[in-house]
């Protein structure tokens, strides 16, 4: 029983970090994605401010 407990512990730990990792892997994929849609946005902004000026 108390050996068990000592094998599953670090177990539930390793789990637990990889959902935290997994967690911020998508908030990292999630904050570059909306970086690269206003770098677009800003990109075809300028466009368009060109084409009016001409």
């Amino acid at each position: 029983m108390i050996k068990d407990q000592i094998i599953k512990t670090p177990i539930m730990h390793h789990i637990k970090f990889q959902q935290i990792i997994s967690q911020i892997n998508s908030i990292q994929i999630t904050v570059n994605i909306k970086v690269i849609q206003m770098r677009i946005n800003w990109i075809n902004f300028k466009r368009l401010q060109d084409r009016i000026e001409k």
